[in-house]
């Protein structure tokens, strides 16, 4: 059943997650822009804005609370009666939950006013009376006056408590008071509402506010004026203050009403309060019609007006938006969004908890001498220097590591945190970017900028913590950086390629910020390309939503979920579709008796497929796979710490994975294990299933690339488990086989700068990587020259998109051929199925266009290769 049918998130409607990101987005700028309504109606009776609204509902509200603050307005069931006061209180009650390290929400004059709207009871005819008889009401907490005042004791504090009770206290009350409610500026709000309804402003609270006292001649009103006051309150909240973290961490406050009696008279309320306010703070969701609002044609033009909407020089920002019936929920690209972002994001505050920033204010107050010396070396003054910077220029700190930074170089400063192993690598593209710089300055030869974007910093600087992929990539794109300026200066119709890194973080966590860097200097650095970013994860789906917003087309090496290239036209991809490489694992399974039995070997009759539900990547892949398999029943085994568990709901632990593993082994021998997990796990699982002794360590894998990483470790699994039999999916595997004279001149260059590969060494697995590292940048790199073909100067980024889409790119690669001309992905790029061993893997399937005139469609005894 689908999420949002079950009643989580949004239903995918087509546009929209556009929509409802958009809203998302003005509820995390609290101070830009006015409030915003949104009227929602529907075209059929099939409680689709309860079902949007419930969605949205779902969203705000996190695994540990709630996202921001927000309330849930439902009118009585048809035939009661709407009490907007009884509304008003309900939705006070739910915004005071707010998220954590928020602070707590302060309503002064909601409660107030609240106070005067409950004040029955109070004399029926003289104001002057009614009046102090609210005051004292108010001052007293809500309580009635009682019948008999008591008088003075005969002690001093009785006198002073009398004292205090019928002169200075209702004095100061009354002065507090007046001063809250019909003072200057923001605060002088009632004032102006008195104003607008009896035709002069208010000069005492207590005699406006009894007329809305139940029995007062404005008591019709009361309603409306606790509207006013709570958004006055919600737009202090979110004022800043000096002494006050909580509240820089503040989103708007939503409100999500549902359709029912009253609804209508909220949302007109709504709109004069937010006018005459002048009102920021919130969010208005409602189902109801209104006229007079812009009418939206759909859920993007939706976004575009609420993208727009700030720029509105005053408010509020109000729209109409019609919601499509349930069934036409079958957006498939909007599914995939809000299956990969189930909840809102949350606003960006800073790590540490409130309190730490309240003293580190308090902490700021005490350096005004510092401050002082900072001001005179701005002046000027001759002072030495009071520290170094983190990040060199062009560069970050990570937010989620004050030791490390993220951004932009070009090889001649690291980023802090990242591991010494890289240092070489820095060098060798810093060296190459200054032979560059050289030839263009002596001969004015064309150049241009690629930008590799990985992650280089990790959790640790241990080496190799960034995973071998990425080094093993950046020596291969450093080595043809090196080809590529050879090239240029024997051939003038060839571009020169600068070369600069882009930090992501661990994980690419951080992918967003760092590609608005790369779009914000893209003009400036002539960037017409990215190497890049890996990893099927929602922050790189975001970021390279960001790269093709700003018209940069990125070339991505490792395998990635069929899904990531639809989320941009610019993203083209060195790697075999999933469902491509599901299909030959399936054909490889269908005709290879590859467990071994006391019988003999035997083909595999059953299949568990060990994966990760939170990576997209391992995802798909098993998702396809399970597809294709040809042969018995298909177990999905989801680890735990992925969160959400598989199709059939099966969670675990490493430790319970291998149990339940071998549980299917014993009931089914001739069970085969598909694994789709991260590359370091492989080992771990294997620890755990080993000592089991109903299975006694046997075991046959077949692995997704990410096992040819495992294999690079230290320890290679194969020998460390005897009852291992270990196959793997690859797409090169130079140590053993080069297929073309491009492959043997690239590794006879990667032998002489790095060492010779052995044949069953770290260095060989990973070598693969930097076979696609190379592939990457010469694609751009043909594609730049032939942007530049016919001399023309002025080419950019566009021209160089324009080249790929149109099939100009067509290159003998190291990993095959390599042209886009029937797509973003080479047709039948090479795959390889190898077997693991000690000492050299042995290769079992090779299939693909390894080159024009070697394209292998047959594998083993004259099986057909699953081909695009």
């Amino acid at each position: 059943m689908e999420a949002w049918r079950a009643g989580g998130s949004v239903p995918p409607w087509p546009g929209g997650q556009h929509f409802v990101q958009a809203l998302e987005a003005l509820v995390h700028q609290p101070r830009r822009g006015p409030s915003v309504l949104v009227a929602l109606t529907e075209t059929s009776p099939e409680d689709s804005v309860r079902a949007l609204l419930r969605g949205e509902r779902f969203r705000l509200t996190g695994e540990r609370g709630r996202l921001v603050p927000y309330a849930l307005i439902e009118p009585p069931e048809p035939g009661g009666v709407a009490d907007q006061v009884s509304l008003l209180a309900t939705a006070a009650a739910d915004l005071r939950v707010m998220p954590r390290h928020t602070g707590r929400l302060r309503l002064r004059r909601y409660e107030l006013l609240r106070g005067v709207a409950e004040a029955a009871g109070l004399h029926p005819g003289d104001p002057d009376r009614r009046a102090t008889e609210l005051r004292e009401r108010l001052r007293r907490g809500g309580e009635p006056l009682p019948d008999d005042d008591e008088g003075p004791g005969g002690v001093i504090l009785s006198w002073l408590l009398w004292i205090w009770k019928g002169w200075f206290g209702p004095w100061v009350f009354r002065r507090r008071v007046n001063r809250l409610m019909t003072g200057r500026g923001r605060r002088g709000w009632f004032s102006d509402w008195v104003n607008r309804r009896a035709g002069e402003p208010s000069s005492d609270f207590f005699t406006d506010a009894q007329r809305l006292a139940p029995g007062g001649v404005w008591g019709a009103d009361a309603g409306e004026v606790l509207l006013w006051a709570l958004l006055a309150d919600l737009d202090e909240a979110l004022r800043p203050r000096l002494l006050s973290p909580w509240r820089g961490r503040r989103s708007r406050f939503v409100l999500l009403a549902h359709a029912g009696s009253g609804t209508s008279e909220l949302v007109a309320a709504y709109r004069r309060a937010v006018k005459g306010l002048g009102s920021q703070g919130t969010v208005l969701v409602a189902h109801a019609g209104v006229s007079g609002v812009p009418e939206a044609t759909g859920f993007l033009d939706a976004a575009r007006i609420l993208r727009d909407g700030p720029n509105l020089p005053e408010g509020p920002l109000e729209l109409a938006v019609s919601v499509p019936p349930l069934s036409e929920a079958r957006d498939e690209e909007a599914e995939d969004r809000f299956r990969f972002q189930q909840r809102a994001v949350a606003k960006d505050v800073p790590a540490w908890p409130p309190g730490v920033g309240l003293a580190l204010r308090l902490g700021a107050l005490a350096l005004v001498p510092v401050m002082l010396v900072v001001g005179l070396r701005m002046a000027g003054v001759d002072l030495p220097p009071l520290s170094d910077p983190l990040c060199p220029d062009g560069q970050f700190e990570d937010s989620h590591d004050g030791d490390a930074c993220l951004g932009l170089s070009d090889g001649g400063e690291g980023f802090p945190g990242m591991g010494k192993e890289f240092d070489e690598l820095f060098t060798m593209i810093e060296e190459t970017n200054g032979a560059v710089a050289d030839l263009v300055a002596a001969e004015g030869r064309q150049v241009r900028t690629v930008v590799h974007f990985a992650q280089f910093t990790a959790e640790s600087t241990a080496p190799e913590a960034v995973g071998s992929g990425t080094f093993a990539e950046l020596r291969g794109l450093a080595l043809a950086q090196r080809e590529i300026r050879q090239n240029a200066v024997e051939n003038e119709g060839h571009v020169l390629l600068r070369v600069l890194l882009a930090n992501s973080g661990p994980g690419f966590r951080d992918a967003e910020p760092v590609a608005e860097e790369i779009v914000r200097r893209a003009d400036d650095e002539d960037i017409i390309g990215v190497v890049g970013p890996g990893e099927s994860r929602t922050e790189t789906f975001a970021a390279m939503r960001i790269l093709g917003d700003g018209n940069i087309p990125m070339v991505g090496t490792t395998a990635n979920a069929d899904g990531l290239i639809e989320q941009s036209r610019l993203f083209y991809q060195l790697a075999p579709t999933n469902a491509r490489q599901a299909r030959v694992a399936a054909s490889f399974l269908e005709h290879t008796e590859l467990i071994t039995l006391p019988e003999g070997p035997v083909r595999a009759e059953a299949a568990a497929v060990i994966y990760y539900p939170d990576d997209v990547y391992s995802d798909n892949l098993a998702s396809d796979f399970r597809e294709s398999f040809p042969n018995g029943e298909v177990t999905m085994l989801a680890h735990q710490s992925a969160g959400t568990g598989g199709p059939d709901g099966t969670r675990a632990t490493f430790d319970d994975l291998a149990e339940q593993v071998c549980g299917l082994l014993v009931e089914e021998p001739a069970t085969l294990v598909f694994w789709v997990g991260r590359e370091g796990d492989l080992t771990a699982f294997l620890s755990d299933f080993g000592p089991i002794p109903e299975c006694g360590g046997r075991i046959t894998v077949l692995g997704a690339d990410t096992v040819a990483s495992a294999l690079s470790e230290e320890t290679n699994p194969v020998e460390r488990h005897s009852g291992l039999t270990l196959y793997y999916l690859a797409h090169a595997v130079p140590s053993v086989h080069r297929p073309t004279p491009a492959a043997d001149r690239f590794f006879e260059v990667y032998e002489e700068e790095f060492g010779p590969l052995a044949p069953s060494g770290p260095e060989a697995l990973a070598s693969g990587d930097a076979a696609l590292g190379r592939d990457a940048l010469m694609v751009l790199a043909d594609a730049a020259r032939a942007a530049y073909d016919g001399h023309d100067a002025a080419f950019d980024r566009s021209t160089v998109r324009a080249m790929l889409d149109a099939g100009q790119v067509d290159i003998q690669g190291v990993t095959g051929v390599l042209s886009f001309d029937d797509g973003r992905v080479p047709r039948d790029k090479p795959v390889y199925i190898l077997r693991g061993s000690e000492t050299t893997p042995e290769i079992v399937l090779d299939c693909g266009a390894f080159a024009s005139d070697d394209e292998r469609t047959t594998w083993g005894n004259g099986h057909p290769c699953p081909r695009d």
